[in-house]
């Protein structure tokens, strides 16, 4: 209720906390939260005890993981997003000017469900995979698409191309076997590539 968590039960409403204590950003994240303090408050926790807990929650990996900056420009991890359903769940959680990297095996995506998020909050596309021919032409005309060969090289230039207040988001929207084990090998390699860059430049 506004900026409140509420249990209701009965007719009778219990506030829980202000929805600033919980620490992940994003409807969907405030959506699951709830689900989550509904089963606890069932389960018999109290108030304190919930609160404690969703203040120091943290996020799984390469789910929107936020892994750090170079020279202003933030990275984030979204290798867990294998469909367009969970880019659009991005896309809706951050702010513009975005460098997106999408692409891998495509699972019968449709993207014109997302063209209108990506033409207000994304920049410039880098296409990687199986799917990228797909996606480049699938986004003719309404952002500029580059296809690279390897995620190394669609990392960098999305460095290159980058201002600071720019965000490097990666959410395939598809499955990670064409290049990878699985999405985890996927977000470690797209981890160790933007180490590999913040190490250059503090040389």
């Amino acid at each position: 209720d506004g900026d409140k968590m509420i249990f209701s039960k009965n007719g009778k409403n219990e506030i829980i906390c202000g929805t600033d204590l919980f620490p992940l950003s994003g409807e969907y994240n405030l959506e699951n939260c709830l689900a989550a303090v509904a089963v606890a408050k069932l389960m018999g926790l109290n108030r304190n005890q919930i609160a404690d807990k969703l203040a120091t929650f943290k996020s799984i990996q390469h789910r929107l993981e936020k892994i750090g900056q170079i020279n202003g420009i933030e990275f984030i991890n979204d290798s867990k997003s294998t469909n367009v359903a969970c880019v659009e769940k991005a896309l809706l959680t951050l702010k513009a000017s975005l460098l997106l990297i999408l692409g891998g095996i495509d699972k019968g995506n449709d993207y014109s469900d997302i063209e209108k998020l990506i033409k207000d909050k994304v920049k410039s596309v880098c296409a990687i995979g199986e799917s990228k021919e797909k996606i480049a032409g699938s986004l003719k005309g309404i952002i500029p698409v580059f296809t690279h060969k390897t995620l190394e090289e669609a990392v960098k230039y999305a460095f290159r191309k980058a201002e600071s207040g720019d965000k490097i988001l990666l959410s395939p929207a598809c499955a990670s076997f064409d290049m990878f084990k699985d999405y985890k090998e996927r977000g470690e390699i797209f981890k160790k590539i933007f180490r590999k860059l913040k190490q250059k430049r503090l040389k």
